[in-house]
C-alpha cells in the first residue's frame, strides 16, 4: 500500500520507501488531485489483477503435477508390490544347498 505523507514536496510512500517524489505545480498543499488517485487506483487494480491470473494459472499448472505425480506414485506402488510377489515366490522356491551355507575359501 502506498501511503502519503505531507512535506515541501508530496512524497510516495511504499513499503516504508520512498518511491516517488511529486512536486506540488501549483503550490498547493494536497498531494494527489482526485484525478491521479483515480488512475493510481487504476493502475494498481490492473496489476493485482495480473498477479491473480498469474496465481490461478500457476496453481492449476501445480495441481497437474500434483495429479500425475500421483498417477506415478500408484503405478510405481503397484510395480513394487507385485515385485515382492515375485521375489517371494524365487525366494520360496529356492532350495538352498550346503554349499551356500559355508564361508567362501578366502574367510
Amino acid at each position: 500500500m502506498c501511503g502519503f505523507t505531507r512535506s515541501p514536496y508530496p512524497i510516495l510512500w511504499r513499503n516504508d520507501e520512498i518511491c516517488a517524489v511529486i512536486p506540488s505545480l501549483d503550490g498547493r498543499d494536497d498531494l494527489m488531485t482526485e484525478k491521479h488517485r483515480s488512475d493510481d487506483a487504476e493502475q494498481r487494480l490492473v496489476a493485482l489483477e495480473s498477479r491473480l491470473s498469474h496465481h490461478e494459472r500457476m496453481a492449476e499448472e501445480l495441481s497437474e503435477v500434483v495429479a500425475r505425480h500421483a498417477r506415478d506414485i500408484d503405478i510405481l506402488t503397484v510395480e513394487v508390490r507385485r515385485l515382492r510377489e515375485r521375489l517371494g515366490e524365487v525366494e520360496a522356491g529356492w532350495s538352498g544347498s550346503p554349499q551356500d551355507d559355508k564361508p567362501p575359501p578366502h574367510y
